[in-house]
């Protein structure tokens, strides 16, 4: 059975008395400040309606209702009765598309990394083709402080750094998806990184032989037509051997990692004879670093 969504989080916070929106971190982060049911309609979050805000309340009470976690997860996902409760599909859509915006999934990581237990990190450590670790095991060290970031001190009444249960359970819902996307990203990569790599090796070897200044190196003829770089062609191969070194770093491949290092060393020497800045691989367009892999 699926597990909570981060929609389904954010009602659960909504009981407790209209959390996180009535917390000024939150607000600032979300660009939402008067809550998601003021009085007047010019103060509804952006693009929401009077009627698409009564439905998101009549579906914040129906999902509180049900009686059991179980019920409630299959509930936020019940499509049969979506007229019945028009507010889940907007809600749910709602959510989905702001969270890039908002950007937890970039806060998430980052917690990940300040406590050495990313996953990739982890697996490093231990053993790159080991199985994924358990989120259970490592999650609940980062919720106090992944709270204070995303929602501000208004989070620990108390004054006691630690979250209250029904904080710590919605909260550790959110750090959760971003687990789950990191592994799904990460797989995708160890899958594709045979076919990164005869990317990355045929636009870099090939036909035509290059020479700027005293400096040889080979290129694609598909990347160098008649062989005549421009910067736009070079800058594409690099793109190429940096995402197999994103791939070899991954997988801990150190002969192949110091292959790619020479590659882009050999071809951003290229681009700067031609006068153009120098592309850093995280620079490169369509480089998606580790981790985190993308804030998606």
């Amino acid at each position: 059975m699926p597990g909570h969504t981060a929609a389904s989080a954010l009602i659960k916070l909504y009981a407790v008395d209209g959390a996180p929106w009535n917390w000024p971190k939150w607000q600032e982060r979300t660009g939402i400040y008067h809550g998601l049911f003021p009085d007047d309609d010019k103060h509804l979050p952006k693009g929401w309606t009077r009627r698409n805000a009564t439905d998101v309340s009549s579906y914040f009470l129906a999902y509180q209702k049900q009686s059991t976690e179980d019920k409630k997860i299959s509930f936020a996902v019940n499509c049969k009765s979506s007229s019945s409760f028009p507010g889940r599909e907007f809600w749910n859509t709602f959510v989905t598309r702001q969270w890039k915006l908002w950007d937890i999934h970039s806060v998430v990581v980052e917690e990940l990394k300040e406590y050495h237990l990313h996953p990739l990190d982890i697996l490093l450590r231990e053993d790159i083709d080991g199985p994924w670790p358990n989120a259970n095991d490592y999650l609940v060290t980062i919720l106090d402080p992944l709270g204070m970031r995303l929602f501000g001190d208004e989070a620990f009444p108390s004054g006691v750094p630690v979250l209250s249960f029904q904080i710590r359970t919605a909260l550790h819902v959110i750090a959760q998806r971003s687990w789950n996307n990191i592994r799904v990203q990460v797989n995708t990569l160890k899958n594709r990184s045979k076919e990164v790599e005869a990317t990355a090796r045929g636009a870099f070897e090939g036909k035509f032989l290059l020479m700027h200044f005293f400096f040889l190196s080979y290129i694609h003829a598909t990347d160098l037509e008649n062989g005549k770089p421009t910067k736009t062609k070079v800058s594409r191969t690099i793109r190429a051997v940096a995402k197999w070194k994103e791939c070899a770093e991954l997988l801990n491949t150190t002969e192949n990692i110091a292959k790619a290092e020479e590659m882009l060393a050999k071809l951003q020497t290229i681009l700067e004879s031609m006068g153009a800045k120098l592309i850093k691989p995280s620079e490169a367009k369509g480089k998606q670093k580790l981790p985190p892999i993308s804030n998606r």
